[in-house]
């Protein structure tokens, strides 16, 4: 008989086909075959912790909310001493609808891109590659591009194009929409954001042959007309506080796939902003004690 993850598999290979890009590596029977024996080992998940970046180098809100190489280096090594699975953007869309159940113990990284982060995905796949040399299987990152930000200043000369199609490569990452104009998109009518929205999806059509299917909502404020996204493709968004604090994960059939939450990872002190005070492992914790 065909194995139990076969169904699924299938899915996911078409969603890579409509994608515009085929990871085989996320295909092979080994592949499957670790994430089954995760879920045997850990049970699975109900909830899984997202975490929202801004590439691996940044700072924000008064140094609360930062990031260098190195400590970005080592929450991924805590993760993957402890055997977290990394969701592709793939895979996230068959758990939020309940069609690919994934091991209690994953994790879904994001990043906003912007031409400010953007070289920062040259870094990751740095510290990707070697970990994974390390512990013998992959991180992923899913990416959402500002895309009104990547032919301005130093992106003038397509260089940061150039630098998101080395890192799709790499095979170390997925990639989404973060708009066009990074609007607010609750200030703004539904005519203007589908159209900044499908200039967005165009860009990255255009630059990477991808057709992307999801985003992250600048200013994490989810749209205000979530049933009008089918129009233009977009079938999962996340945003950022989006349920109570102790529920604040992507769920088993999310009951609002437009409006995922995201937290943000510990700072260089190893304390969160979101939420407040916690270290990446009361995270994780938290994430697998959540109802």
């Amino acid at each position: 008989p065909p194995p139990a993850y076969s169904e699924a598999r299938e899915r996911i290979l078409r969603r890579m086909q409509s994608y515009g890009v085929v990871q085989e590596s996320y295909l092979t029977d080994a592949y499957w075959q670790q994430l089954m024996a995760r879920i045997k080992a850990y049970g699975a998940a109900k909830n899984i912790l997202t975490l929202e970046l801004h590439g691996d180098d940044y700072e924000m809100y008064d140094g609360g909310y930062n990031m260098t190489p190195e400590s970005f280096r080592e929450q991924i090594e805590t993760m993957m001493v402890n055997d977290y699975h990394f969701v592709t953007m793939h895979e996230a869309e068959g758990f939020v609808n309940g069609w690919l159940e994934l091991p209690a113990r994953s994790v879904i990284l994001t990043t906003d891109i912007s031409d400010l982060h953007v070289d920062s995905l040259t870094s990751i796949t740095s510290t990707f590659s070697e970990l994974a040399s390390k512990y013998g299987y992959t991180p992923h990152m899913l990416v959402f591009i500002w895309t009104g930000a990547m032919d301005v200043g130093e992106c003038a000369d397509l260089t940061c194009w150039s630098t998101l199609n080395t890192a799709n490569a790499s095979g170390y990452f997925t990639f989404g929409s973060h708009s066009t104009t990074h609007r607010d998109f609750g200030q703004i009518s539904l005519e203007e954001g589908l159209l900044d929205l499908q200039k967005s999806n165009q860009a990255i059509l255009d630059n990477m042959n991808i057709q992307v299917y999801t985003l992250a909502w600048p200013f994490e404020t989810c749209s205000p007309y979530p049933e009008s996204m089918a129009q233009i493709g977009i079938t999962l968004g996340w945003g950022g506080n989006t349920k109570p604090m102790s529920q604040n994960f992507a769920a088993w059939k999310d009951e609002r796939p437009l409006c995922l939450p995201r937290l943000l990872p510990p700072n260089i002190q190893g304390i969160s902003m979101r939420p407040a005070g916690m270290t990446l492992q009361d995270m994780l914790n938290s994430a697998l004690a959540a109802p």
